[in-house]
């Protein structure tokens, strides 16, 4: 079972693109890249070491997020401007200890609006 990418999760890729994207401007000059605390770089490790993986998963509800395998991302200005309903968002992303489940979550005016729980498929 594959899994397709509905509005919401192709919105959290489009946003980790832009959120990990570097910035330029119309001189080409880009912006520093911001300093990331333990948890974050931890984080972004654990995405790095299971690029090229496959998840599938269900919808379910929330849990609390926090730790160094799980990140929120909250809207930004960018975002605001072009969804102005979203700029309430936080999107957060979260694995499980042993790397198996990716957990997407989003919420809007502090409220679960949708998470997936998608499960490593084996290579």
């Amino acid at each position: 079972m594959s899994i397709n990418l509905t509005p919401s999760l192709y919105s959290l890729v489009i946003a980790f693109v832009l959120i990990t994207s570097p910035v330029t401007t119309e001189s080409q000059q880009t912006t520093p890249t911001p300093t990331l605390n333990t948890n974050q770089q931890a984080f972004f490790d654990r995405i790095k070491s299971l690029c090229g993986a496959r998840y599938e998963g269900k919808s379910v509800f929330p849990e609390d997020p926090g730790s160094p395998l799980s990140q929120s991302f909250p809207a930004d200005s960018y975002t605001a401007n072009l969804i102005p309903e979203a700029a309430s968002n936080e999107w957060f992303l979260s694995f499980s200890a042993d790397g198996q489940e990716l957990t997407y979550y989003l919420e809007r005016h502090g409220k679960p609006r949708y998470k997936a729980v998608l499960s490593k498929v084996p290579e």
